[in-house]
């Protein structure tokens, strides 16, 4: 049921702009996604002089823009305040009802103004509070794979082995772990800083690719949706991988490992919905990563 609050506008020489009508009105307004009050008035001699001094947009009932700012008027019309987080709409439809509509509110906590109405000679002001939303959540990822770009950067030494075999009979060998203790940078980069409001904590794992032969493909790996990098292990294929290194009887050898660097970004779009407003929102942006994508073993003699 719409919230009532009925309200009268007097003259100038009226003792009290509410009071005459409502001993005891109530103080506040409080709504939720989906819910619209309505404040109904006596009489038609008022206007809405301010919404706590917040900006958006005014039309009137035909839908035609009436103007862009600190939203208030005068006579029919429609204001609508969205901030990217917080929506609502007031409509005046006609002289003696006022409605608020609640659409969303993505913050953390209750979003509170305050309407003021009135003429030149009384006003009132109302308190409003519009409780949270729940968060969006996640449909599926899609990523543009044809837009894949990916560039070789830097190599280094992650270990080295000094096999001195020169008194032995016998050739020795070591299995050498490239890609051990190692891990892979990933974010998904966009240029939006409000999805911890829209998604919650902890954000939403999300599928990702591995990356195979220079190019991405879907396996099991996931991460969070931050747009700061995350330490992501390697696919298990990788982290086991091992290539034995033998050095020959008489022989001292430095083995160096050394592995070489990718970077990579691919274009994706975040699609999610709200149960509760059953609305849609899509976050678009690049997936950006840094891992050990190749390695190289090398074999010198010893120094002495």
């Amino acid at each position: 049921m719409p919230a009532l609050l009925s309200l009268s506008v007097a003259g100038c020489n009226g003792d009290v702009f509410i009071d005459d009508y409502l001993p005891d009105p109530p103080a506040s307004i409080a709504g939720q996604s989906g819910e619209t009050s309505e404040i109904r008035f006596e009489a038609s001699n008022w206007d809405i002089l301010g919404v706590g001094g917040l900006s958006g947009r005014t039309y009137d009932l035909d839908g035609n823009l009436l103007s862009v700012g600190p939203l208030g008027g005068e006579g029919l019309l429609c204001m609508e305040y969205d901030d990217g987080l917080v929506s609502f709409r007031i409509e005046r439809g006609d002289y003696r009802t006022l409605k608020i509509v609640f659409e969303e509110n993505m913050g953390s906590g209750p979003f509170r103004f305050t309407l003021t109405v009135g003429n030149l000679c009384e006003s009132d002001s109302i308190d409003v509070t519009f409780n949270p939303t729940g968060k969006y959540r996640v449909e599926r990822v899609v990523y543009d794979y044809e837009r894949f770009s990916f560039t070789y950067t830097r190599v280094e030494t992650v270990t080295t082995y000094h096999i001195d075999n020169r008194t032995s009979s016998k050739p020795v060998s070591i299995e050498a772990y490239p890609y051990a203790g190692r891990s892979r940078l990933i974010r998904f980069y966009n240029n939006e800083d409000q999805r911890e409001d829209i998604l919650g904590l902890p954000l939403p794992l999300i599928p990702i690719p591995d990356i195979e032969d220079e190019q991405p493909v879907m396996r099991e790996s996931e991460v969070a949706f931050a747009c700061y990098y995350t330490d992501v292990m390697l696919p298990a294929d990788k982290r086991d991988l091992s290539e034995t290194v033998t050095v020959n009887a008489g022989e001292a050898k430095d083995i160096e490992v050394m592995l070489q660097y990718m970077e990579y970004s691919l274009p994706y779009t975040l699609y999610t919905t709200n149960s509760e407003t059953g609305k849609d929102r899509a976050f678009t942006g690049e997936l950006q990563g840094e891992e050990p994508y190749n390695y190289f073993i090398f074999r010198k003699d010893f120094e002495k």
